[in-house]
């Protein structure tokens, strides 16, 4: 049984560069590492990402 799965992907970091401008965007940017990141060794570890994406939802 063979599967065919497309994925349609939209980029919207264009739009977001418009919106918030260049600073704002990477703000955002930092954000959002910060969500995922290890307080305590300042990384995106695998454990980090397990525990903060629960969270995260």
């Amino acid at each position: 049984m063979e599967l065919n799965i497309a994925v349609d992907f939209e980029d919207y970091f264009p739009s977001m560069m418009e919106r918030l401008g260049a600073e704002g965007f990477i703000g955002e940017l930092c954000n959002g590492f910060r969500l995922l990141m290890d307080g305590q060794r300042g990384l995106i570890t695998f454990e980090s990402l397990k525990k903060n994406s629960v969270i995260l939802g």
